[in-house]
């Protein structure tokens, strides 16, 4: 029976279901057809879609087109050119869709009651968002006025309409209220939602970011309380910041945010329930100023959330970043946090300095971030663990251990500053009781303290062991007590234990109590600075000491040594709230009690500080040498105010430290430069007592010191000076300064007696004076190197020994009490027993007294030589190098004591002025011969001038005796013009001047315009000429007729000796020399010049042009030339130039000769030579030739023609010209007129031998002569030819009586009438040949032949 029912009831219901099925497949068939038909037909509705969709969007949209297609079992709507414009008309915020395909999920819809959306896929969608001042973003063509923010849950809600929503090659731009504008121009998103899960997919790309931000999620839930899943990011490495600027967590501006890594995030009922992340980041963030993190790396990070305990777990590894120039170390973090309840933290490894940094960076202002930067703590904490228990959000207590590395802070608050600490420290809180509580634990190397408070240095040490501890209360005030146990210290410098303890007391009574006891087994005395608390917060009392230990407490060793201070250190604390004990005991040291003081060394004694006293004992020690017996030093505050220094001690050591030691102290008051080069032998004893004043106002030090010497010797290199057998006391005090007590020495070689005197401290010093007394010899004082080599050589001319005073003047200098600023050495005689050698005016008998005053300063550039000799001279001269720079030197008497200077002194040059009654130049240059040639020593008397030497000269000489020559009343004017130097000359007798030459290479421009000698070659004055001339009677007049007879006989005799035979031509100088006017014993001798230049054979006389009396010798187109020679045992002279005259007949008789000749002009072309000086001239010592040419004259010479050619030979006798030049006596005659003589003769030793003829050419005549003549004995041995007309009435009478006997007188008739028809055509008919033989005076022509062929 139940089958039976049980099968009716089953048909029944498979009845139903058919029967529900057929009513689905209608209603499906219906549903499809209906859909087919409606769907198309929704573009009918285009308008009304617009307006409906224009109200749900508060904006204006618009369809291109809309177009409805059915799909399976569902419709599918495609919207063309969809346009939303905002109603405020901004176009740019337009939102234009080109292609939208809507499918809606009908299945879906019919489930949850409302619209799905199956399928929406959006094509290359430009999406453009708008961030708004408020934080919210608004896209284009949509406006959010009035709206309020959308929530999570709405969007979850969106998200369930649509259950597949794609956009593909979409472009969304970020407009950023900066103005900047982030674009992802590539994007692809999918959202996917169905039946509770939630699956989302995105892929940007951002504008020039090759790497894409992705995303992907996936969530359940139909509520937001529900949402469960996971998220994962991947950041390309761009900065996202700008979506984070209204992002201020505890008001820190986010100015970048750079990712690069992958994020996941794990959602649980809605919150989040994990975290993690691995990647880096860049950071910047701004409270107070920019703050940056860069490379910010971490291995990985987990954060871990449990709802249900309220706990949070953080994981951190491999984390490490950049700040500024330090880098975080790599390391990992763990913390745990439980809500209200308690905070536990465990960090590997902290950078102090980084931390610090940053915590200021970004805390906000208060006490932390204040306390933070002054500590300024930097170094490493390792292993760090923080324990907190929480009430509420209230710290209860707290705990920290952790290990120092390196660890270091600045002094702040009294706590000392460390730096390079090393290990423990534990930190114990409790906020109830408002107690800190804790302690560090140090062993390091290489660590340094410093205490600022009293303390200016840090303190360096390579071992520093012990414990500090820690305590702060402010319970009321802020109370702080750090104390320490024994600390061992160590370094290259000190080995010590030290213990300290400061009590800070904060509020109204603010106090810094320090107590520090430091103990030294062993120190370097010369680093004691270190430990000498001299700081604005030390004893102020003790500071004067203090500087002084420091100062005067050099070098050495200190060992058992210490330090106790107690008092307080804060700012304005009085001086009697702290007290100061230190002990050194010292070995080796170095003890400079004063600076201006030699140091005490190898000292061992022991320094005490007791606040402001000071006592130091030294057992031995030495200074410069001089080993102290005993010495002793105190300092003891002054009723005024400072203290004062008290050491006294005896000594001994050699001289040569005696000098140093004085040299080093303020004794010598400046002038102790002077003493640096002098050098001593001999031993000498020393005693000092001082009382110094240390910072007391207007006080002076109190010296005694005193120095004994017995047999010393001194050298002064500076002044070449040997002091020997020193002995006496010098002694100083501060009053009276130093002097010398019974003290003699040896100098150049003469006992002396010495005064020394220096100033005391009383006053502007002036310096120190060295007196000398004594004798001293010529010899002695010139072979002195001290002494100029100008004065040195002067002195070689003397010879004796005379009494002297010398003083030697050592200034101080920049004193203002004395005008003398270099040390000076003057020396004052009266030359009693000296003798002077030289000429006039400074010739001297050994006998007589005048007063001598030398005074030498020594000036770092020069030498000052100021010197006067008695009614001589005076001069103040500049030397340097040796050389003459500038000055005075002045030559005459003076009133006594008046001092003869320059005008400006400092001008340069060298100025003379004076008077010299008489100059004898043979006698100064024998004089200069011999004081150049004295010696080496005095190659300053040779060397010149300075090369930039300037100056004048004015003198007036009275007699200038120049060899035999006297000029009276000489002018010498000496100039310089740019770098020449001229001498002028002007007195009635000479006038010119003479230019220097500028080198050796250059001769003496002499340009004189006369020159008047009162003497002639000869030797003779004017005076004796005139009584010469007197007897040899009046010269005729030119023209007259003289008589052959009454010719005067030529000398030829050599003169006895050579007037010239001891120059040297060699060592004559260069000289350039122009003669306008020559005057001989009152006789012109017209103008010369010439060029003289000597070498090694003699001198060269050339561009040699005279013109005297009508004679001239050479010309500016063929000047002559004339050689002087010497070998150094013989001279030789040699002319070589052209003689020539215009009218010979005032030549001659200008000379003194009778103008027995005629001419329009002359030529004499003359090479001649001979033997001896240029003055030991004579015919008979002539050698060389002459050509001759005379033009257009005539012969006076009544006795005839023959004659007359005959004296021709007088034209040619060169020796009675030059002896006219001596004064001859005249020659008178008459003669023959002619139009040309020419020839040459060539003359040797005494004999003038005429080459081929000289020819004698008339109007109508012609005469030849041929043959020798002897000077020496004035004979002549020739022929003469002669060609005239027959009527010529002279020569023919002659010769027809000659010839009487050898032809008739018929023949001479015929000759006679034939010259008369014939003329000129026969003269070589009518000649004749005479011979000459016999002295020239009285020689007769005697007729040899006519007819002769004389026209040859």
């Amino acid at each position: 029976m139940i089958l039976q029912v049980t099968k009716s009831l089953g048909r029944a219901i498979l009845q139903v279901v058919f029967a529900l099925l057929l009513v689905m497949l209608v209603a499906l068939a219906l549903y499809v057809t209906l859909g087919r038909q409606l769907t198309p037909m929704v573009g009918n509705y285009q308008q009304a879609l617009e307006q409906r969709l224009s109200q749900m969007l508060d904006a204006s949209v618009t369809f291109g087109s809309i177009d409805g297609e059915w799909e399976g079992f569902g419709p599918r709507f495609l919207i063309q050119d969809l346009t939303i414009n905002p109603r405020n008309g901004d176009e740019s915020a337009t939102l234009v869709l080109d292609q939208i395909s809507v499918a809606p999920d009908i299945p879906a819809s019919v489930r949850q009651l409302r619209p799905v959306l199956g399928h929406t896929t959006l094509h290359q969608l430009d999406l453009a968002l708008h961030e708004q001042s408020n934080g919210r973003w608004s896209l284009a063509g949509l406006t959010t006025t009035g709206a309020g923010a959308v929530s999570p849950a709405q969007i979850l809600d969106w998200l369930k309409s649509l259950a597949l929503l794609e956009l593909e090659q979409t472009r969304v731009a970020f407009h950023h209220l900066s103005g900047q504008v982030t674009r992802f121009n590539d994007t692809h998103l999918q959202i996917q939602s169905l039946q509770g899960r939630h699956v989302v997919s995105l892929t940007a790309y951002q504008e020039g970011i090759e790497t894409p931000l992705h995303a992907q999620g996936e969530l359940t839930g139909d509520t937001l309380e529900q949402l469960q899943g996971e998220l994962y990011l991947a950041f390309p490495g761009t900065d996202y910041s700008e979506f984070l600027h209204a992002v201020q967590p505890a008001d820190i501006d986010i100015n970048e945010l750079s990712l690069d890594g992958e994020l996941w995030l794990t959602l649980q009922q809605g919150a989040l329930a994990g975290l993690h992340w691995r990647g880096r980041a860049d950071l910047g963030v701004e409270r107070s100023v920019a703050t940056r993190v860069e490379n910010l790396t971490v291995g990985w990070l987990h954060l871990q959330h449990d709802a249900d305990a309220e706990r949070w777990r953080l994981d951190i590894e491999d984390m490490a970043f950049d700040f500024g120039n330090r880098r975080w170390p790599l390391g990992g973090l763990t913390a745990d946090y439980t809500v209200g309840q308690q905070a536990t933290a465990h960090i590997d490894v902290v950078e102090l300095g980084v931390a610090s940094r940053l915590l200021v960076a970004l805390a906000p202002e208060g006490v932390l971030r204040d306390e933070i930067e002054q500590f300024n703590p930097r170094g490493q904490v390792r292993d760090l663990r923080i324990a907190a228990a929480l009430e509420g959000d209230a710290l209860k207590t707290a705990a920290v251990t952790t290990n120092l590395n390196a660890a270091a802070i600045s002094a702040h608050r009294g706590a000392p500053a460390f730096w390079g600490v090393d290990g423990y420290a534990e930190l114990a809180f409790d906020a109830d009781q408002r107690l800190l509580d804790g302690f560090v634990e140090v062993d390091s190397d290489d660590v340094m303290v410093h205490l600022p408070g009293l303390f200016n240095d840090q303190w360096a040490y390579h071992r520093l062991n012990g414990r500090m501890g820690f305590h702060a209360d402010w319970r009321s005030d802020l109370n702080i007590r750090l104390a320490s146990g024994v600390i061992v210290v160590e370094s290259d410098d000190l080995e010590a234990r030290a213990q300290f303890a400061t009590d800070i007391q904060n509020g109204e009574d603010r106090l810094i109590n320090l107590e520090l006891m430091v103990g030294a087994l062993s120190a370097d005395v010369s680093r004691k600075s270190l430990y000498l608390p001299t700081a604005p917060g030390a004893p102020q009392s003790a500071q004067g000491i203090l500087r002084w230990v420091n100062d005067a407490v050099v070098g050495g060793r200190a060992g058992g040594s210490g330090l106790i201070f107690r008092g307080q250190v804060q700012s304005g604390a009085e001086t009697a709230a702290r007290t100061l004990q230190m002990f050194y005991k010292v070995s080796d040291g170095t003890l400079k009690f004063d600076p201006d003081w030699p140091a005490i060394e190898a000292l061992d004694g022991i320094v005490t500080i007791d606040n402001g006293d000071v006592d130091i004992t030294a057992s031995a020690g030495s200074s410069l040498g001089i080993d102290f017996n005993s010495s002793v030093a105190s300092v003891r505050a002054s009723p005024e105010g400072g203290s004062w220094l008290t050491v006294s001690g005896t000594g001994r050591g050699s001289a040569q430290q005696g000098l140093r030691y004085l040299q080093s102290t303020p004794v010598t008051q400046g002038v102790g430069q002077y003493l640096s080069s002098w050098q001593a032998d001999g031993d000498t004893d020393f005693s000092l007592a001082l009382n110094i004043p240390l910072y007391v106002d207007n006080a002076r030090p109190q010296v005694d010191l005193a120095f004994a010497f017995a047999d010393n010797r001194i050298l002064m290199p500076e002044y070449d000076l040997d002091v020997g057998n020193i002995s006496g006391r010098l002694v100083y005090n501060s009053v009276d300064g130093l002097q010398s007590q019974d003290m003699t020495a040896t100098l150049l070689g003469n006992v002396v007696d010495v005064e020394v005197q220096a100033d005391g401290m009383e006053g502007e010093p002036e310096g120190t004076r060295v007196g000398v007394t004594g004798e001293v010899s010529v010899d002695a004082l010139s072979n002195w190197p001290g002494m100029p080599a100008l004065v040195s050589t002067l002195l070689r001319e003397a010879q004796g020994t005379s009494a002297y005073r010398a003083e030697v003047t050592l200034p101080v200098p920049g004193s203002s009490a004395t005008e003398q600023r270099h040390p000076r050495l003057q020396i004052n005689s009266d030359l009693r027993g000296i003798g002077f050698a030289l000429p006039a005016p400074f010739a001297k008998v050994d006998d007589a007294s005048q007063a001598f005053n030398l005074t030498l300063d020594f000036m770092p550039q020069s030498l000052g030589l100021n010197m006067s000799l008695q009614d001589v001279m005076q001069m103040n001269l500049s030397l340097r190098e040796g050389n003459l720079h500038n000055g005075l030197v002045y030559f005459g008497a003076n009133a006594d004591g008046l001092r003869v200077r320059r005008l400006n002194e400092a001008a340069p040059g060298v100025s003379v002025l004076g008077t010299i009654p008489e100059f004898n130049f043979q006698n100064w240059s024998q004089a200069f011969s011999r004081l150049v040639t004295t010696g080496s020593s005095n190659a300053a008397m040779t060397s010149g001038f300075d090369p930039g030497v300037t100056g004048t000269a004015e003198l007036m000489i009275g007699r200038l005796t120049v060899f035999d020559e006297v000029f009276e009343q000489v002018s010498v004017q000496m100039a310089q013009n740019d770098s020449t130097w001229t001498l002028g000359l002007s007195s009635d007798a000479i006038a010119g001047s003479i230019q220097l030459p500028e080198s050796a290479a250059q001769p003496w421009q002499v340009n004189l315009e006369h020159l008047h000698l009162s003497r002639s070659i000869g030797g003779a004055t004017e005076d004796e000429l005139a009584a010469l001339d007197s007897e040899a009677g009046t010269p005729p007049v030119t023209g007259a007729e003289l008589d052959l007879q009454e010719l005067p006989t030529v000398e030829y005799i050599l003169p006895r000796n050579d007037p010239l035979s001891e120059l040297d031509p060699r060592d004559f100088p260069n000289i350039q020399l122009a003669i306008d006017e020559l005057t001989l014993a009152g006789s012109p001798f017209g103008k010369w010049q010439f060029l003289m230049q000597s070498d090694a054979q003699g001198a060269e006389f050339t561009d040699l042009i005279v013109n005297a009396r009508g004679l001239r010798i050479g010309t500016e187109e063929e000047p002559a030339t004339f050689r002087w020679r010497y070998d150094g045992d013989g001279h030789d002279s040699e002319l070589t130039g052209i003689l020539a005259a215009s009218d010979l007949a005032s030549v001659l008789s200008a000379y003194g000769y009778a103008p027995s000749i005629q001419s329009e002009s002359a030529r004499f072309d003359s090479r001649l030579y001979w033997r001896g000086s240029p003055a030991y001239f004579s015919a008979l010592g002539l050698n060389g030739e002459i050509d001759l040419e005379v033009n257009n004259g005539r012969f006076q010479q009544r006795a005839g023609v023959a004659n007359s050619a005959l004296r021709l030979i007088s034209i040619i006798n060169f020796d009675a010209i030059l002896r006219r030049l001596r004064f001859s006596e005249d020659i008178t005659g008459s003669g023959l007129a002619y139009d040309e003589i020419r020839g040459k003769v060539v003359l040797e030793d005494g004999l003038l031998s005429i080459e081929d003829r000289l020819q004698i050419i008339g109007p109508s005549s012609l005469f030849q002569i041929a043959g020798e003549v002897d000077l020496a004995a004035e004979t002549i041995d020739g022929d003469l030819y002669i060609t005239l007309p027959v009527s010529d009435n002279i020569p023919w009478l002659s010769g027809l009586a000659a010839l009487n006997n050898l032809i008739n007188w018929q023949v001479a008739v015929g000759v006679f009438l034939f010259d008369q028809i014939f003329g000129d055509q026969v003269d070589d008919l009518t000649s004749a040949h005479y011979t000459l033989d016999g002295p020239w005076e009285s020689v007769e022509p005697r007729l040899n032949q006519v007819f002769t062929g004389g026209g040859n």
